[in-house]
């Protein structure tokens, strides 16, 4: 076979490759591949002709694991409500929240307006939907006769003593029940009153006439 032959032989082969595997770049020398590009994973590939010479596939598929390789990925199934105490934990986190939020609009003079979620049924499909309407929400603060701010936890109707036998927080000001609000919003979050929430949520549950025992 002439050199000509196997020059056509050569680029037959590169491009029969080319269209094969249509995400790779092809070469057959290393010094044409390119210095700027990095990232990349060489693979060697003997031709049919000879073990001595090879094509070179490079893949992208290095740069997009690089990304993926920042994330933990773990096998788990997600469990709706699958502990109750967290239900009640967070249950309390959120109505702190809204306290929160409820003295800083205080303190800067504004007005907070509290919503919760509905279900509605559209009269013409049957559908259920989803919408907010506003609720309405009372401070867990007061002033007492000294001047001091009280602030008590509520847990439903019922208030809950976050240390027995004492059902209220003394503060100074408007700022410090923001802060011990906070304060308790992480102790919540935590675990700390998990305890108390336990008895509390007994007693507002047996207000209903529920028998958890």
């Amino acid at each position: 076979m002439s050199t000509k032959d196997e020059l056509q032989q050569k680029k037959r082969l590169q491009k029969d490759t080319f269209h094969k595997i249509p995400s790779l770049l092809c070469l057959n020398r290393a010094r044409e591949f390119p210095s700027k590009l990095t990232g990349f994973t060489w693979i060697g590939c003997p031709t049919r002709k000879s073990e001595n010479k090879f094509v070179l596939l490079i893949y992208k598929m290095e740069s997009k694991m690089s990304a993926l390789s920042k994330l933990k990925f773990i096998s788990m199934e997600r469990r709706e409500n699958s502990n109750p105490l967290l239900v009640k934990r967070q249950k309390l986190a959120n109505k702190i929240s809204e306290q929160i939020q409820l003295a800083k609009a205080t303190q800067s003079g504004k007005k907070f307006k509290a919503v919760k979620v509905r279900k509605i049924t559209d009269l013409e499909s049957g559908e259920q939907r989803e919408i907010e309407v506003p609720k309405r929400l009372k401070p867990w603060w007061w002033s007492n006769e000294q001047g001091k701010i009280c602030i008590n936890v509520r847990y439903g109707a019922r208030v809950l003593e976050v240390i027995e036998g004492k059902n209220s927080i003394e503060v100074e000001n408007l700022a410090a029940v923001i802060t011990a609000l906070e304060v308790l919003r992480a102790a919540v979050e935590q675990g700390e009153l998990d305890e108390r929430i336990n008895v509390i949520s007994k007693l507002v549950n047996a207000g209903f006439g529920r028998d958890l025992s």
